[in-house]
């Protein structure tokens, strides 16, 4: 991120909050926010709106993904060649995350060399530790620190723009998609399963560990960490993203949430609701899938989040403003909160609601 955009988000951030603070902002809340260093949620690069029976329409003042392009775009590049060893890497410039272009067992800058490989969970971790011996101890393309992806590192390449599959075909050729490939991440729910991402629609599941999966290896680390605060007026700030939350799930209130009754509406309703939200004066949106993602705990199960800062939060099924990307667009993406997993519902389907303002990023 690049510095004058930092510079300019925490002028912005700040004033704001000295005009509902005639006395100051508090010397600790003002270096929380100077010392703040995030990533953005990365943008899904969905730039048209669908009503719910799937027509195109206008996307002003929607509140839907299409009428907000925020965030960081994807900056690939590659395949990239190792010396002469045929070994191809994909870099995502914007979390510094390196890739195999090939998922295992497939080879060439085309990835239609070989043939794909599945393998069990245990496997396919020692599969992708493996790959740091190569080329006499130097590495897979030259590289020493790989292994199997994390959840949340997997989901970074997802692009929600796309269908069949839901990876950028350029960096990530051949890409088998109707398999299941694996995350090291283990169900919160349930330690004899794992996470996996279908790359046909980016689509997370539960996978028993024993059986066999495809597998991509990731060399460096992406921090997914969350670090919030309490603004102790019914929103949280999350450091690590610059994204400001609704603290309560819709129509839940009080400093514990446990006042009210939340809210289960269909996605017309929860964009509507999070338009017309008046919270603390700020313009709230529906969440996209990506910034939803970002505060998903996996250590934590039944909800999996950080209920010290979102407390009350059912285990349940939460909207988000992104429209799945096929045929009909009648569908919208979801997170079930009981254990993370990202998937699709219809739209007049009903599901619980938590706002969200971008405006500091």
């Amino acid at each position: 991120m690049q510095s004058g955009k930092l510079f300019i988000s925490i002028i912005f951030f700040i004033s704001v909050f000295q005009l509902r603070c005639p006395m100051g902002i508090p010397n600790e809340f003002v270096d929380d926010i100077l010392n703040a260093s995030y990533l953005a949620p990365l943008a899904t690069g969905q730039t048209q709106c669908w009503d719910t029976a799937g027509a195109v329409e206008t996307c002003s003042g929607t509140g839907q993904d299409g009428e907000y392009q925020k965030g960081r775009a994807a900056d690939f590049t590659g395949p990239t060649q190792y010396q002469a060893t045929g070994e191809y890497t994909t870099t995502d410039n914007g979390t510094g995350l390196v890739w195999t272009t090939c998922v295992e067992g497939q080879s060439g800058v085309d990835c239609t060399g070989g043939a794909d490989t599945t393998y069990i969970w245990t496997a396919a971790s020692t599969q992708c530790n493996a790959l740091n011996a190569l080329n006499a101890g130097a590495g897979y393309g030259g590289r020493t620190n790989w292994q199997m992806p994390t959840i949340q590192e997997l989901g970074t390449i997802v692009d929600y723009s796309e269908y069949s599959p839901a990876v950028n075909i350029a960096y990530f050729p051949n890409i088998v998609a109707v398999s299941w490939d694996w995350s090291s991440t283990t169900d919160p729910t349930d330690t004899l399963n794992a996470m996996v991402v279908f790359p046909s629609t980016g689509w997370t599941s539960s996978e028993v560990k024993g059986n066999s999966r495809n597998l991509r290896c990731v060399s460096g680390s992406y921090d997914s960490s969350n670090d919030y605060l309490d603004m102790s007026d019914g929103t949280v700030f999350d450091k690590s993203t610059n994204l400001l939350w609704q603290k309560c799930s819709a129509g839940l209130s009080g400093s514990n949430c446990t006042s009210g009754t939340i809210k289960v509406v269909t996605w017309t309703a929860g964009l509507s609701y999070c338009n017309s939200l008046s919270l603390n004066g700020y313009t709230w949106k529906l969440p996209n899938i990506n910034e939803l993602k970002s505060i998903v705990d996996y250590t934590n199960a039944n909800p999996a989040i950080d209920q010290s800062a979102f407390p009350n939060t059912a285990s349940g099924l939460y909207m988000t403003s992104t429209t799945l990307n096929v045929t009909n667009f009648t569908q919208e993406w979801y997170i079930d909160m009981t254990n993370g997993l990202v998937n699709y519902d219809a739209k007049s389907n009903i599901k619980r609601v938590r706002c969200v303002t971008d405006g500091f990023y």
